[in-house]
């Protein structure tokens, strides 16, 4: 694997250590300042990037965002897609931005598992992966809430059904909301 580069094999071997790492990635992470991104927003519509439309970490100062990593080959992901739409629907009223960072390399099979999924919430498309290193990205999908003063409040890695409603309780806990 090449720095900077993310690739199934290592993503599947760190999957198995995805619950232990998650319960210390909440004490390693808090406080810490998000990395910056600034990535090209996906069309929804035409099922393509937007060159000239970017969002980066700036754009978001001041809200709280929830920030998940995903690619289309991945299992966890498809659940999670269904799960996120509806978070994000009920989230609104808070103000929580719901933001996924897509890491194909290629856009095609980007624009197959976003027309199957269809999110309602912001995509932003990393074909270079230079997002996941700085955040330490090692299970797919890998998730983040950031405070509104840009800083790492809560990590997660993984997804499954039944890890739901702890996520949701655990963003609204340190939202304030809980």
């Amino acid at each position: 694997m090449t720095s900077g580069a993310l690739s199934r094999r290592a993503v599947v071997r760190c999957a198995g250590s995805a619950l232990a790492a998650s319960a210390l990635s909440r004490y390693a992470w808090a406080q810490t300042p998000a990395p910056f991104f600034d990535l090209p927003v996906w069309d929804l519509a035409s099922q393509a990037p937007h060159v000239q439309q970017r969002l980066s970490l700036d754009n978001l100062r001041g809200r709280w965002v929830y920030l998940d990593f995903w690619a289309s080959w991945c299992g966890p992901c498809r659940q999670s897609f269904p799960w996120m739409n509806e978070f994000s629907q009920r989230m609104a009223p808070h103000h929580l931005a719901v933001v996924a960072i897509g890491l194909d390399t290629r856009a095609e099979p980007m624009a197959r598992f976003l027309a199957q999924h269809k999110p309602r919430f912001v995509v932003l498309w990393d074909a270079q992966q230079t997002t996941p290193a700085p955040y330490q990205v090692q299970a797919m999908p890998s998730s983040y809430l950031i405070a509104p003063q840009g800083r790492i409040a809560w990590t997660h890695r993984g997804f499954a059904p039944s890890d739901a409603a702890g996520i949701e309780a655990s963003v609204r806990q340190k939202m304030g909301l809980a």
